[in-house]
């Protein structure tokens, strides 16, 4: 009996060590696991600060770019005078400008220009008196500058246009900002990328009134409250982005009449796509008079009121 009640008492004491080790290993793990945890807080302020930096960038992007555009002038076939008398075919609107620069001459879309003798226009560096220029369709437009000026020529569809920047243009100090919505999370969802069989032609006008065509490679797909809906987008590049312009219900009230543009990434966490209309940007047209954007199609009108993202400011709306 004695020997039987010495066993238990072994057994017993083996059982509570073995008890007490898991107890302490169950403890480390526990502790390991809420270490490992993400804090909902540090996330939205990592987030946040993201879409901070988003913002600030987008108003150096459009200084630097878009608010310099200080003319945009049609050319037809034959010759047109340019400077800053108001006598020429495209008058150049800066007070440094001279009065006569020279001429533009277009043949079969062609176009070369001749500097007035007293003018210095360069390009690359160099004194320019008669060449032809290349549009932007040829990967690398001529470019030519005189001062703070410079311009080249664009062809859209079959028009084309002499875009004028100008470094000292006043709009680009009248930019401090953009408004926009208050940042909210719901905006940001998961995005089902969809294929289309073959590339689908969106045919579309400008701002200006002008055709538009978009190839586009696909749609995505995501839901806003249980709802789902779809976008038709194009690819950027090989970077495995996309871009789409929409229009919502908030669009000529809130936000811009002519619709947002937003762009579609991946996520670095997961590896699948994400759409933020917390990103949703005003295109250029909204900014400058002397832009032409995309109108959406019918298909990326969304019957709801997007909040979020950029709203427009009538004071700089053009």
């Amino acid at each position: 009996m004695v020997k039987i009640k010495k066993s238990f008492l072994k057994m017993q004491k083996a059982f509570l060590l073995i008890l007490g080790f898991q107890f302490l290993l169950g403890c480390t793990d526990k502790t390991d696991n809420n270490h490992k945890k993400e804090n909902p807080e540090t996330e939205y302020e990592e987030y946040e600060s993201s879409i901070k930096s988003w913002q600030e960038k987008r108003v150096i992007g459009l200084k630097k770019n878009w608010l310099s555009l200080a003319g945009l002038y049609e050319l037809q076939e034959g010759e047109h005078s340019f400077g800053a008398d108001v006598s020429n075919d495209f008058v150049f609107p800066n007070p440094k400008t001279p009065d006569y620069i020279g001429t533009f001459f277009m043949e079969d879309g062609d176009v070369t220009i001749k500097i007035n003798p007293d003018v210095e226009v360069t390009h690359n560096d160099e004194i320019v008196e008669e060449m032809a220029l290349l549009n932007d369709q040829s990967g690398s437009p001529t470019i030519l500058q005189l001062g703070s000026l410079t311009w080249y020529i664009i062809k859209r569809v079959d028009k084309v246009y002499v875009r004028l920047r100008d470094s000292e243009n006043p709009d680009i100090e009248k930019l401090t900002k953009i408004d926009n919505y208050p940042l909210d999370t719901m905006w940001r969802m998961k995005a089902q990328y969809e294929p289309h069989m073959a590339p689908k032609i969106i045919e579309t006008t400008t701002t200006s009134g002008d055709p538009s065509r978009i190839s586009s490679s696909g749609a995505v797909g995501f839901r806003i409250n249980g709802q789902y809906y779809r976008l038709d987008v194009w690819a950027l590049g090989d970077s495995g982005r996309f871009q789409t312009i929409f229009a919502d219900e908030t669009s000529g009230l809130e936000t811009y009449g002519a619709g947002r543009f937003i762009v579609v990434e991946k996520s670095e966490k997961t590896g699948g796509y994400i759409i933020d209309f917390n990103k949703a940007y005003n295109p250029p047209c909204a900014f400058t008079e002397f832009a032409t954007c995309p109108i959406p199609p019918p298909q990326n009108r969304l019957p709801l009121k997007v909040t979020a993202g950029e709203k427009i400011d009538k004071d700089l709306a053009h």
